[in-house]
């Protein structure tokens, strides 16, 4: 790749931009962050502005790696030279936020709320990452509440849900994404914008259950719980034995004053949706 950036030194500016993103895309996952940062470095050096697609590589690469200062600067920057960033932009920034060592729910939210204030609707599984990370660190319902700010479809007392005809599909696999199953490192195939009403309704089927475990995480929010249970059925989903295997980890897990004696009232819960599954979850418990 040195090479290649050296042959092309004296080629127009246009030709040359397009071999350091080339460059750039070449390094994106096996070549250290901040030496694939470097090249943007020495691209302005040569007096060349970098475009809009090269800032996307670039954010590409530190969702990869983890790099949530450099993502949330790289957007600064974008803004900076005039480019309004894309929802893919958003997205990996928020990727890059929840993925790195120091992963933080509130930077994510902070790039949420930029991308709305800037008329851009980042989708559910960016949101998913954010409160995965929350649910891990235990504060309970703070960050829900600030996703429900953002998007009324989230938030039962501003939405009337149009209950899906028929019986709830009790067999349901909703993708659980924000506890134990791993996420892509660069979510590709979840960004483009071919992505069916199938998957989008998935996505906020797991977004919802999300609010609900962090609402039993919470201890204060035990008015919230019912709510986001009929909203799951409003989605064609009953809620599943797994569903409150997971607000039983979210309960061990909480840093707030009430939550970990949540862990009655999610069983309650559990035993009105079906008492089958209660001694299941009491060995969970």
């Amino acid at each position: 790749n040195a090479a290649r950036i050296t042959h092309a030194d004296g080629c127009l500016p246009k030709w040359l931009e397009r071999v350091y993103s080339t460059t750039m895309l070449a390094c994106k996952e096996g070549v250290p962050l901040p030496q694939t940062l470097a090249l943007l470095t020495q691209l302005r050096d040569k007096g060349i502005r970098p475009s809009a697609h090269t800032y996307s590589i670039l954010l590409g690469a530190c969702a990869h790696h983890g790099g949530s200062q450099q993502a949330c600067m790289l957007l600064k920057d974008m803004k900076a030279e005039g480019f309004a960033p894309f929802r893919m932009d958003y997205e990996l920034a928020i990727a890059a936020c929840t993925k790195s060592a120091q992963a933080s729910w509130q930077t994510a939210l902070d790039v949420l709320r930029d991308a709305d204030a800037n008329g851009v609707r980042v989708r559910w599984l960016s949101k998913i990452y954010m409160m995965r990370v929350a649910l891990r660190n235990g504060v309970g319902w703070e960050p829900a509440a600030a996703l429900m700010e953002l998007d009324e479809e989230l938030d039962h007392q501003n939405t009337k849900h149009k209950p899906r005809k028929g019986k709830s599909d009790t067999t349901a696999k909703t993708p659980m994404w924000f506890v134990g199953m791993p996420l892509p490192n660069t979510p590709w195939h979840y960004l483009s914008d071919d992505v069916s009403e199938e998957e989008e309704q998935r996505g906020k089927v797991a977004l919802l259950e999300a609010c609900f475990c962090a609402a039993a995480q919470d201890g204060g929010c035990n008015d919230r719980l019912v709510p986001l249970l009929e909203q799951l059925r409003s989605c064609g989903v009953s809620p599943s034995a797994k569903l409150f295997e997971h607000a039983l980890w979210a309960c061990k897990r909480s840093r707030t004053p009430h939550g970990r004696s949540n862990i009655g009232v999610v069983l309650d819960l559990c035993q009105k949706e079906d008492a089958a599954l209660l001694p299941r979850l009491r060995r969970a418990a």
